[in-house]
């Protein structure tokens, strides 16, 4: 019978290592104070506003969507239906949305400046224009056909 090789063996044992023991690691330096003639220089302030001003969230360009709008509007639908019971079941709407907030330019193809102070228009409109609709940098002008 052929004698056994002895190979290193990959798996752990409870035995005592042979193998040198690992160089212990050079001690790091010590990392200096900054010296006045060493510290940053501060960034001017004109510096500091231009990169606070791109860090800040940037509102797209193109004007609000109809889709957007709708998607928005369906939110006062349900005021509608319980405050509003007089409105017609369908509305048609003219919005001008700027800065997120959304003023009724008309309703049924009537301008605003023509509603009832006890009229369903009012009451329309209060609902709309109290909902929050997407903010875009452009002014946009919306028509909506609502279902209530």
């Amino acid at each position: 019978m052929a004698e056994p090789t002895l190979e290193p063996s990959t798996e752990p044992t409870l035995e005592p290592s042979t193998a040198p023991a690992p160089e212990p690691m050079p001690p790091r330096p010590a990392v200096a104070e900054p010296t006045p003639s060493t510290a940053p220089e501060p960034t001017p302030p004109s510096t500091q506003r231009k990169a606070a001003r791109r860090e800040r969230l940037q509102v797209p360009h193109e004007p609000v969507t109809v889709h957007e709008a709708t998607a928005a509007a369906s939110v006062a639908l349900a005021g509608i239906r319980e405050r509003c019971t007089s409105a017609p079941k369908v509305i048609a709407v003219e919005l001008d949305i700027e800065d997120g907030r959304g003023q009724v330019a008309r309703l049924n193809f009537k301008p605003a400046a023509g509603f009832k102070a006890a009229s369903w228009e009012k009451c329309v409109r209060g609902e709309l224009e109290s909902v929050k609709y997407p903010a875009r940098a452009a002014p946009s002008h919306v028509v909506l056909r609502l279902q209530r």
